[in-house]
This record gives structure tokens, C-alpha cells and sequence, in this order.
């Protein structure tokens, strides 16, 4: 019988085989993988860029790594890694096909189109290729071509969860459709990995939900969470309320107004940024979509910039020859932020701000507003005052209740940890509250409400509200923002792309008796 390594005894195995010959590439890339099998990206990362470093031309080695930094929120930085092994050789139809599942991440989805259908040719049999090569379409809003890829990864791979998943968003199958067979089929095979078997049943929890099967999507969304939560807890990530809290008293209290006003001559005076902000499934991709409708706005989805600009974290840095150096996160000691921020000069990270504000530039050209729409850059609103004094906030709103099971009933490609228990997400959407409530009393930016049931119900005046508030002139095209031709790439995507509908809201009442936990956590 087979013996089954746990990935921290290989990773010890690994590292000890490695003190004796450092310059082992076999042994150090068998290390970052088992690193990635204990959810350690960062750390996999390092050993790959080790090897990068010592053989730069070490063409697999750096497609790994793209496609793992790719992976990380990096997808610029991945496809330059990515396309420097395919001037050196690598050109696999796996490589092909991560640069394309990176471009389409990055907003090149056109070019990334045409070079998944280039690897999705040359190998027949390779699943992944035409299932980026959906995903892509996907987010241009092209439901049949996309459909067609996404059958054509299941017939190479009847269990691809991904592809399964993509597929029952876009076809809407009703329960006694054969393909919920085959979504049925591979959450209940054993030889389905639980990562993807959380997936599934997501999945299928979508299906019966639609169909307004409560009783039974219920134990699917369950489940899924479940597995999510525990997969998380064998990587050590777990949701801490009370860091969590401590967090949030930092940022009272470091962000106060007197610290504001000490640093007034911080900042670039841009007034093209706008942040959109809140918790995730409030209605930030709605808010975006609407005001990157106009024609003199744009959008440029999540790029955690702020975070990054905020963290401040060290980095090495691999240089390759394509032009630029590629900074690549190493294992650090927490930055101490915000209570940092009290040592730093406006110098600091005046290169890093004036970085971000290239890129608005680079990803959406003439614009005279541009959108960014991470979420979790509320915690940022006070740092983000600092940078850029002439931006605006717009904060999403939505019942909390609504809100809550919302990210309960999604599975996210990034890892929330507070989104599969429902008494964390409870304290999560409260400390959220109470950060956004000391922003309101201490910052001098523009900060808007968007309340998603306002929207809903009075479609024209919000929008319109939205759109006075960016410093836009009406356009009726961004009360038809469901016609905008532009990649989207959150959860959100199909959403955006219908006129406004009131089936979400109240949507907890739909499972109300599960939901006793969120709601003494929230405080009902």
C-alpha cells in the first residue's frame, strides 16, 4: 500500500536535502512544490526564483514561477516571466496557455484569446487550454463561444472542476439537466481533490438555487464552506477575530485627525482615481461597471495596489532581460502597519504612489476618471487620503444580512477566510462597519454611500448621483451599462451584464433558518 507524505514532512525532508547541496535544482523545485501543497505561495515563489537567479536560463523553471506569481494577484508580473521562457524555448501548450490565463487577468483579453486557441491546437488533449480559452471569452461576454471551449475542456476532462463550474453559470442547467449529472458524478468521486470538490459543490448549490430548491442547495453551500474552511486551517490560515479587531483599533488610532493634518503635504494632486470599496458581493463590480460606461470613464477592476503600496514589504528582485526587473515577495516580518506610518516620510512611498498612477494610465488611456475596485481598500481610506488628497471614495452598501450570505454562498478564487463561517463573517461586516464609521469623522476625501437596494429601486437618481459625484457630465449610456463591451473578471460578471434586478435583495430570507449564528453575530 502506498504511503502517503504529509506535505510538512516532505517540506522538512526537502529542506534537509537541500542543506547538504544548495545548489540542487531538482531538490529545490520538488521543495517549492511541496510548499504550494501546504498553500505557502510566497515561500514557493522564493525557492523558484532561487533557481531562476542561478540559471536564467532555466526556461521551466520560469514558467512555473510566472504562472505562480500569475496566480498571486501578479498577473503583469507572470506574463513577463512567462513570456521571457517562451523566448527561451518554453513553448508548451501549458505555458501558452497560463500566459493567456494571466493576460486575460490583466486585461489583455483579445490578444489572450488568440494565443489560447494557439495552445488549445497544439495539444488536443491538454483540458486547461480551452477552459482559460472560456474563461476568457467569458469575461468578454461571449456566451457561446465561451460555452463551447468550456464542453470542449469536459470532454478531455469530464471531472475539470473549474470548467464544470463556468459552464453551469453560463448554460443555467435545471436540475434534471445531464450535465448536473456530471456535476454530481465528480463531487462524489473519490478521486476528486477537495479543493475542487468544494467547487462543486458550490456548484451545484447554484443549480438548486436557481431552481428554488432551497432545502436542497442548502447542505451544498454547506459543504462547500466546510471544506473551504478546513483545507484553509491545514494551511494554518484561519480568520482571527480578535487580530482582526486589533487591526481595526490600530487604524483608529493611528488615523486620527491631527495625523491627517501633519501629513497634508503628502500626496499627488490627481483627481482621476476613484476607489470603490465596501465588502465584497456589496455591489462594487455595479458601481464600476456603471461609471466605466461613460465615455469619459474607466475601469480597472482589483489590482491590490493600495495594499501593496501600504505593506511596504521588502522584496528581492530577479532581473531578467525583457526589459524591467520583476520584484518577487520573500518570507518577512509583518511591516508594522499603519503604526509605521508615524516613521515615514512622504519620500518613503512617493515612487510607489507615482507607480500606481502610471499604471491607471497604461491600463486605461485618456481616461478622465478611472475606477478601482478592490473591496478591502476600505482599510486603506486614511493612507489612501495621504497618496492622492484629490481622489474620491465610493463606499457599496447592501443589508448586511443580504451581504453576509452573499460571500457565504460564493466561492472565491482568492482565499477570505472570514467568508465560510457564519459567525466570522458576522464580525467581520461589523469591524468593517466600524472602520468605515471613524473614516466618515476623520478623512477630507470626497466619500459617497452607494447603497445597493437605493439603486435598485431608483435606478436613474442613483446613477445619476454616482455620476455627479465622480465629476462626470450625464451620459445616458451609463444607465445602460449592461451593453458595455469590457472584460469583466469578478464574481459579479454575469450581473452586471443584465439590467437591474430586485431577485437579490432579501435573498437571506431564502434560507433564514440557517442563518441563526450570522445573525446573532451581526447583532439582530
Amino acid at each position: 500500500m502506498a504511503v502517503t507524505i504529509k506535505p510538512a514532512d516532505e517540506v522538512e525532508r526537502l529542506k534537509a536535502k537541500l542543506a547538504k547541496d544548495p545548489d540542487d535544482t531538482g531538490v529545490r523545485r520538488r521543495l517549492a512544490g511541496a510548499y504550494l501543497r501546504q498553500g505557502r505561495r510566497q515561500v514557493a515563489a522564493a525557492e523558484l526564483r532561487r533557481i531562476v537567479e542561478r540559471e536564467p536560463d532555466n526556461a521551466p523553471v520560469m514558467a512555473e514561477l510566472g504562472a505562480l506569481m500569475a496566480s498571486m494577484q501578479r498577473p503583469r508580473d507572470g506574463a513577463l516571466l512567462m513570456r521571457r521562457a517562451i523566448e527561451l524555448g518554453d513553448a508548451r501548450a501549458s505555458t501558452l496557455s497560463n500566459l493567456g490565463a494571466a493576460m486575460t487577468r490583466s486585461g489583455e483579453v483579445e490578444a489572450a484569446v488568440d494565443l489560447l486557441q494557439q495552445a488549445s491546437s497544439m495539444d488536443p488533449n491538454y483540458a486547461d487550454a480551452p477552459y482559460n480559452l472560456g474563461i476568457a471569452e467569458k469575461s468578454l461576454a461571449r456566451t457561446e463561444r465561451a460555452i463551447e471551449a468550456l464542453e470542449r475542456a469536459i470532454a478531455i476532462n469530464p471531472r475539470h472542476a473549474g470548467a464544470l463550474f463556468a459552464l453551469q453559470e453560463l448554460a443555467r442547467p435545471d436540475p434534471g439537466d445531464a450535465m448536473v449529472g456530471d456535476l454530481q458524478a465528480a463531487v462524489f468521486d473519490a478521486k476528486t481533490a477537495d479543493d475542487d470538490r468544494a467547487h462543486l459543490h458550490f456548484a451545484l448549490g447554484q443549480v438548486y438555487e436557481r431552481a428554488g430548491e432551497y432545502a436542497t442547495a442548502w447542505p451544498h453551500f454547506e459543504t462547500g464552506n466546510a471544506i473551504r474552511k478546513q483545507r484553509y486551517a491545514e494551511r494554518d490560515k484561519r480568520y482571527d477575530p480578535a487580530a482582526h479587531e486589533a487591526l481595526v483599533d490600530d487604524m483608529i488610532r493611528v488615523f486620527e485627525k491631527g495625523f491627517l493634518a501633519e501629513r497634508d503635504d503628502w500626496g499627488i494632486d490627481d483627481a482621476r482615481p476613484i476607489f470603490v470599496v465596501g465588502m465584497p458581493r456589496s455591489g462594487t463590480t455595479l458601481v464600476e461597471q456603471i461609471l466605466a460606461s461613460h465615455p469619459a470613464g474607466d475601469g480597472i477592476g482589483e489590482t491590490s495596489e493600495i495594499d501593496r503600496i501600504a505593506q511596504g514589504l521588502p522584496r528581492a528582485t530577479l532581473k531578467i532581460a525583457v526589459g524591467g526587473d520583476v520584484p518577487v515577495k520573500l518570507d518577512h516580518e509583518p511591516s508594522g502597519y499603519p503604526s509605521n506610518l508615524g516613521r515615514i516620510k512622504w519620500q518613503d512611498v512617493e515612487a510607489r504612489a507615482q507607480s500606481f498612477l502610471k499604471r491607471l494610465g497604461e491600463l486605461a488611456p485618456g481616461a478622465g476618471r478611472v475606477v478601482e475596485k478592490t473591496p478591502f481598500n476600505y482599510l486603506y481610506v486614511g493612507f489612501i487620503q495621504l497618496l492622492y488628497p484629490a481622489a474620491r471614495i465610493i463606499h457599496c452598501r447592501r443589508d448586511p444580512v443580504d451581504t453576509c450570505l452573499s460571500c457565504f454562498l460564493q466561492d472565491f478564487v482568492q482565499a477570505h477566510m472570514f467568508a465560510n463561517d457564519l459567525e466570522h463573517l458576522g464580525h467581520y461586516y461589523r469591524q468593517h462597519d466600524r472602520l468605515m464609521d471613524h473614516w466618515r469623522q476623520v478623512v477630507g476625501l470626497p466619500l459617497l454611500d452607494a447603497v445597493y437596494e437605493d439603486v435598485v429601486a431608483s435606478t436613474e437618481a442613483s446613477v445619476r448621483e454616482l455620476v455627479d459625484f465622480a465629476g462626470l457630465g450625464w451620459d445616458d449610456a451609463c444607465l445602460r451599462f449592461h451593453e458595455t463591451e469590457r472584460a469583466v473578471h469578478t464574481a459579479s460578471q454575469e450581473q452586471v451584464r443584465r439590467p437591474i434586478y430586485s431577485g437579490a435583495v432579501g435573498r437571506w430570507k431564502r434560507f433564514e433558518e440557517h442563518l441563526g449564528p450570522l445573525l446573532k453575530a451581526l447583532g439582530h
